[in-house]
């Protein structure tokens, strides 16, 4: 099963077999060089968080720390990276190549009032909805906070409205349909009712459909051929996919923030399956939100079930609107073979402003390995 197959069937609502994540760790095993480039970088974490995999453990390497420090080619590097980087939680140097601010900064100074973010110089026959399509979904967490943000997807959006067809599809072809349609459910737009992307009664998912081979073995990436393509499937299943999660409720495609992300952990959230994590961490506050002005005090019980002492560190940060870290405090504890032991760490909170308190929990302060899922309580 490829990456991309990976993220399409867990996205898509279905469990991946229990071996998904060691053949895919295998697969990267041989495919990643020194000289790798950002994509690679990008879509390997994808690809790893959708498998429960950690990103910033890859057989010893650390795959976010050389997606921050790989220098992009185009603008499709530069929104697969901020895709990425907003995947998860992840710590960013200040001093990285790629920062979340950065590439958020490169991605708005490409937008053309002509095209949108359609580099004809690079996909000169899917520019308007692959370019603007994935932009669109790197730049949609931004969308409601950062009004040049809103600005430029806005007219970004009345370009691909312009230039739609009239079966509902993208540049004649599939994968421009797809992409654009992940687009638009990362914005919170329901392709098939936004009266802007109706076309003579055809929508996006439409335009979409067409391209279905005759034995519905996949999807074409033009009308006139007959056999599917496999990157079309790909980028075809993941439209569904991030249609069915809009409809759902359910977190984007390229969304892991609410995922069950401890490290190598394919059982979603079987009982059977702690026994196998290297901790168990669990949050004893009895609190749904902090209080501005006063102290975030967090308590995290950690079991050690491995047969050596492992260390612990619990990370509290405090992230503003634009969830920018502005403080955080960090504990540190060694943990004993078979015992349990109270971690605790305290917060000093602003008088005002817009905050969440995110809880993070890696291995040690140098590695950084993420050991359990996030915990964000928000601040009012």
């Amino acid at each position: 099963m490829t990456g991309w197959n990976i993220l399409n069937v867990k996205k898509g609502g279905y469990k991946l077999p229990k071996e998904t994540l060691d053949n895919l760790n295998k697969h990267i095993k041989d495919f990643i060089k020194d000289n790798s480039t950002l994509k690679d970088y990008s879509r390997e974490s994808l690809h790893l968080l959708a498998a429960g995999g950690n990103p910033t453990n890859v057989n010893g390497i650390n795959f976010i720390e050389r997606l921050c420090n790989t220098n992009a080619s185009d603008i499709y590097s530069e929104a697969f990276a901020l895709i990425t980087l907003n995947a998860s939680t992840f710590y960013i140097s200040d001093n990285s190549i790629n920062t979340k601010e950065s590439l958020l900064e490169a991605l708005v100074e490409k937008f053309n009032n002509e095209t949108g973010w359609g580099d004809a110089s690079i996909l000169k026959d899917r520019t308007l909805g692959d370019g603007n399509g994935m932009v669109i979904s790197a730049l949609a967490p931004y969308y409601n906070t950062e009004d040049y943000v809103k600005t430029n997807i806005d007219k970004a959006l009345d370009i691909l409205s312009k230039g739609q067809g009239k079966d509902g599809d993208f540049d004649n072809n599939s994968n421009s349909t797809a992409m654009v349609i992940i687009g638009l459910c990362d914005l919170g737009i329901d392709p098939t009712k936004d009266e802007r992307f109706i076309k003579n009664g055809k929508n996006p998912i439409d335009g979409l459909l067409k391209y279905i081979t005759e034995d519905a073995n996949g999807f074409k990436w033009k009308v006139d051929e007959v056999v599917a393509n496999p990157m079309s499937t790909d980028q075809g299943l993941r439209a569904l996919a991030a249609y069915k999660n809009l409809v759902d409720g359910s977190e984007g495609v390229y969304s892991f923030k609410n995922a069950n992300s401890e490290e190598g952990n394919t059982n979603d959230g079987d009982e059977d399956g702690k026994e196998n994590q290297i901790l168990i961490l669990e949050n004893l506050n009895n609190v749904n939100e902090f209080k501005l002005g006063e102290n975030a005090k967090v308590q995290i019980r950690g079991t050690n079930n491995t047969e050596s002492e492992k260390e612990a560190t619990i990370i509290v940060g405090l992230f503003n609107e634009n969830n920018k870290l502005e403080n955080h405090v960090a504990v540190t504890s060694k943990i004993q073979s078979k015992e349990s032991k109270m971690l605790t760490a305290s917060l000093k909170l602003p008088d005002k402003g817009s905050y969440n308190v995110k809880i993070l929990s890696w291995d040690n302060i140098n590695d950084m390995n993420s050991i359990s899922k996030e915990i964000i309580i928000p601040v009012k």
